[in-house]
């Protein structure tokens, strides 16, 4: 029983360390750009500013050069709807949750690692304070993009990044849809710890 235990727990050790050294996750924070593009249908105009935000994200690699991501991130847009004469403006809380195929192209350098994702997930839009007639509004979006990894210390890295996002115009103001796709632009910059 006692050779079993020593056996077992000397394994776990082992597995444990050859896992730890494999650097299978990562963990990372960024700051981001958000460009939307502005929309026009059923005589409705949608636009956004251009705002910063901040982001997070989860990558579990199952193998050298493929892997997951989960992120979300946040930004604080300000939303206008115009109609001929008529023209509405408020803020709106928007989160992203989205989840990705990560594949890592061939690299030049063990400290650069470039890399594409593409996947899908929701943008939600939630308006900041009391807006009359204003909901929050889910939309299911398509994602893509790609960045590269500088690799700082063996766990340290340095990610710049490109997302893009194509997604449901969010017509969260009654007699203000417009019916239409748009898209939003997230560059951003951060740092994320590998274990």
């Amino acid at each position: 029983m006692k050779a079993v235990f020593i056996t077992t727990a000397l394994y776990v050790c082992l597995h444990t360390g050859l896992f730890a050294q494999e650097n299978k996750f990562e963990l990372g924070a960024a700051v981001t750009g958000n460009f939307t593009k502005s929309t026009t249908g059923n005589g409705v105009t949608r636009s956004a500013d251009d705002r910063a935000g901040v982001g997070a994200n989860f990558r579990y690699w199952f193998t050298g050069r493929q892997g997951m991501e989960v992120s979300w991130s946040y930004t604080n847009l300000f939303n206008r709807y115009t109609t001929g004469a008529n023209a509405f403006a408020f803020k709106t809380h928007t989160n992203e949750a989205t989840a990705a195929y990560v594949l890592r192209l061939p690299t030049w350098s063990k400290h650069v690692q470039p890399f594409l994702l593409a996947g899908g997930g929701a943008l939600t839009f939630s308006p900041s304070g009391d807006v009359f007639g204003a909901d929050t509004v889910a939309k299911a979006t398509f994602t893509y993009g790609g960045g590269v990894d500088a690799y700082l210390t063996k766990k340290l890295g340095f990610r710049a990044q490109y997302k893009g996002f194509v997604f449901g115009s969010p017509d969260g103001l009654p007699g203000y849809a417009t019916s239409t796709s748009t898209h939003m632009a997230q560059p951003s910059a951060g740092l994320f710890w590998r274990f």
